[in-house]
């Protein structure tokens, strides 16, 4: 309420505040802006207290102090809460919209596991987008930027920029047990020469040989095969890709990475544990996704059938692409 008097009359004025709103904007860090982190190796950013606005489009910018020196940048998420498919984070290599997309999160963390994510730029952007309706906590995160990835996960050693890893631990960051449980011997070996991995015997598979291919004593139960992290032989992270196993090995062609339509070509040997790229000569299907694939086998060849698809630019395929994979069944 406001008075004010003039020639001796009184006039009051009601003023009517919402303070819920008032306290949301006090509370709210999100900015339209963009915020720069680049005089530190570490520190903690979020979309501020409370729950974040709707329509907010917000930016941070990490940034190594020395990319020389410290490229490496590696964001953990403590904890995430955004309206699932409708308000979510992007995340990229490099500071600008067209630097590689990395990650797109959106959801509730207490569903689906927090991430660590990782720029090998020194620069890594992140924008956090909310539409206009519900809002909810938003997130939090901190960031550390090293001189190796991930500071070679404290199981290596850092030498000029590359981890070199501990005995029993191998990836760029040395963030992945190479032979679990030493291979549960006899079920198989570890290779501590070339792979670093186990061989599973006949009858074994598994990255610690702990799957038994002639039991029903899993039945109705998830366990990890593989989830090695990409290190120069594994496939690359990929949605919508097209994958047919042929005993032993599991074939994988195409997909979405976030950034671009792919037509990389893996196969997965579930015996030795890794993943090889099959290069093929310059003639072959068009980069693709949500296409086909199968297995068809004649009397003297095994080949795969890739089928349609999606095109980069949005138009469908009726093309059809066929692969002897006959001189690889035995590798």
């Amino acid at each position: 309420m406001i008075t004010a008097s003039e020639n001796g009359i009184t006039r009051v004025f009601l003023l009517f505040v919402n303070i819920t709103w008032m306290l949301h904007l006090c509370s709210s860090q999100c900015h339209t802006g963009r915020k720069v982190y680049s005089n530190s190796t570490f520190g903690y950013l979020s979309d501020g207290n409370g729950d974040y606005l709707p329509n907010q489009r917000c930016e941070w910018l990490i940034e190594s102090p020395d990319v020389q020196l410290h490229p490496y940048i590696a964001l953990t998420f403590l904890s995430q809460d955004t309206e699932c498919s409708y308000d979510f984070i992007t995340v990229h290599d490099g500071n600008t919209y067209t630097s590689k997309v990395i990650a797109k999160i959106s959801g509730d963390s207490t569903r689906a596991p927090l991430h660590i994510l990782h720029a090998h730029s020194g620069s890594m952007l992140l924008y956090f987008f909310s539409d206009s309706n519900y809002v909810k906590n938003g997130f939090r995160a901190k960031f550390n930027i090293y001189s190796c990835l991930n500071n070679c996960s404290n199981n290596g050693r850092c030498i000029h920029m590359r981890c070199s890893c501990n005995s029993g631990w191998i990836g760029t960051s040395c963030n992945q047990r190479g032979c679990p449980n030493n291979c549960n011997a006899p079920h198989g070996s570890c290779d501590f020469i070339r792979s670093k991995r186990c061989i599973c015997n006949a009858g074994y598979i598994g990255k610690g040989c702990n799957l038994y291919t002639s039991s029903s004593s899993q039945n109705n139960s998830w366990t990890a095969v593989n989830n090695f992290t990409f290190f120069g032989d594994a496939s690359p992270s990929l949605s919508f890709h097209a994958a047919e196993f042929v005993y032993p090995f599991l074939y994988i062609f195409g997909g979405y990475d976030l950034n671009a339509m792919k037509n990389g070509f893996y196969r997965y040997n579930f015996s030795q544990n890794y993943w090889t790229s099959l290069r093929t000569n310059m003639i072959g299907p068009a980069p693709r996704a949500f296409h086909t694939m199968n297995y068809i086998r004649t009397e003297y060849l095994d080949q795969l059938l890739i089928f349609g698809g999606q095109f980069e630019n949005g138009s469908y395929s009726n093309d059809m692409w066929m692969f002897n994979i006959t001189p690889t069944r035995g590798i």
